[in-house]
């Protein structure tokens, strides 16, 4: 059945697996069936599925006519053991196509292995970059001992067909990207080009055959090790500057500008073009959204990254009730920023961090004693037993550690906890009275 993935944006990701049977990717593991993935991006990824084959930034395995178009992956670490991109693991040859799609960051695993599909079938890739990315192999395939490593596409499937369509186009291997060969790979530099790694010239079943498949390439890349020529329609596309790369002269490779996934390119200065929906994107990231401290406490620390942001000059940090908990002026480094919240007396207070027109809040709570077991007339009666917490009547139960994370919510009167130790607990009714308690879980 197809699925039409659209406007979806994800922030801070970090995936793990260790099946071997199964694909990997941010978004999803397969899509299939005329399935579509438009105007979707990650930023600041960790895909860990170091034991799975088809591993990709947003999808492990694309195949049955379903796409990828105006989509990205920035900041990205992924990691698997073969067939790893940094958009698609793998696509097939019955039209799952990739346009408009760009990646940065880092891609490790065995073979085949690249920025944007780790195996491509015959079918499109176009109008597509990686840029600061690091691409590492470990291990030559070992069949054919080809490393199958390149910027756009690890290994590309031989036109068994005939078919002599050209299929990977107007595609750029960007400045600050690099090639790394470990472990058994370090000698082994057979199928490594810098646009795609090794094709149907390096394929012994294909002796003889030449590749057709390749349109216009470009390549800011040094050599990186890699044999062959270079040329405009070679596996090493012709060599460019990065200076070279304006919106004009990407436009005569197919790049479109404009406004919709139609057009979705939009020109930066000094920098390779982002997606449409990037140069507006902001969003707000709090390390916690619930804070319990006692007045004994004091200090807490609160961690803010803003995604879509380079420079977060003029972010601000309000507190609901100042004479609760106050904040510290904001240390402040690239997207990064964090405040020391002060406990001055027993209540409540609520922090709002704002930046670019984008809020997230912090809901603290103060304690006067430590020690306290409720702070309610009416106390919710608290409970634990074999990894559970009870409170009859309660609408939510929060658990924090002694550093006053959150360790576990359930808007209901019970809640698993899987932390162990002492915890402070908040049973809340649904009048909005609290229950605050210690318990030792074990």
């Amino acid at each position: 059945m197809a699925v039409a993935i659209d406007n979806v944006h994800v922030y801070g990701a970090d995936i793990y697996g260790n099946s071997v049977d199964a694909p990997f990717g941010g978004i999803v593991g397969e899509a299939s069936l005329y399935s579509s993935i438009t105007s979707t991006d990650i930023d600041k990824l960790y895909l860990d599925a170091e034991q799975a084959s088809n591993v990709g930034g947003l999808v492990g395995n694309l195949s049955t006519s379903s796409t990828i178009n105006a989509s990205s992956v920035v900041n990205g670490t992924i990691r698997g053991l073969s067939a790893v991109g940094g958009i698609a693991g793998t696509t097939d040859s019955n039209t799952s196509n990739i346009t408009n799609a760009y990646y940065n960051g880092s891609v490790g695993g065995k073979t085949p292995l690249d920025g944007i599909v780790g195996s491509a079938g015959r079918s499109l890739i176009t109008n597509c970059y990686v840029n600061n990315a690091e691409l590492s192999v470990s291990e030559p395939n070992q069949w054919t001992n080809l490393v199958s490593l390149g910027a756009i596409a690890g290994y590309l499937e031989p036109d068994w067909a005939n078919a002599n369509k050209v299929i990977i186009s107007g595609n750029v291997a960007g400045n600050d990207c690099s090639f790394i060969f470990l472990d058994k790979a370090e000698n082994s530099h057979k199928g490594a080009h810098r646009i795609i790694g090794s094709t149907m010239a390096d394929d012994a079943e294909a002796a003889g055959k030449t590749e057709t498949g390749l349109g216009k390439q470009l390549c800011c890349l040094p050599s990186c090790r890699c044999g062959g020529d270079s040329g405009a329609t070679t596996v090493n596309g012709e060599t460019v500057t990065a200076d070279a790369l304006t919106e004009a002269f990407l436009s005569g490779i197919g790049f479109k500008f404009g406004a919709n996934a139609d057009s979705p390119w939009v020109a930066q200065t000094e920098a390779l073009p982002k997606l449409y929906f990037q140069n507006s994107e902001c969003v707000v990231s709090l390390d916690s959204h619930e804070i319990l401290m006692g007045v004994d406490d004091k200090y807490v620390t609160l961690e803010v990254e803003v995604f879509g942001a380079d420079d977060i000059t003029g972010i601000t940090f309000t507190s609901s009730d100042p004479e609760t908990v106050s904040v510290s002026e904001p240390e402040i480094e690239d997207n990064y920023a964090e405040i020391e919240l002060t406990a001055l007396k027993p209540g409540k207070a609520t922090i709002t961090v704002a930046f670019g027109g984008q809020t997230a809040t912090c809901q603290v709570i103060v304690t006067g004693d430590a020690s306290v077991g409720s702070i309610d007339a009416d106390a919710l009666a608290i409970r634990y037993a074999d990894g559970v917490v009870t409170a009859d009547g309660a609408a939510r139960i929060d658990a924090f550690s002694t550093t006053g994370a959150l360790v576990g919510s359930a808007r209901a009167d019970r809640l698993s906890v899987d932390a162990k130790g002492l915890l402070i607990v908040v049973a809340t009714g649904a009048d909005g009275n609290r229950t605050i308690s210690k318990i030792i879980a074990k």
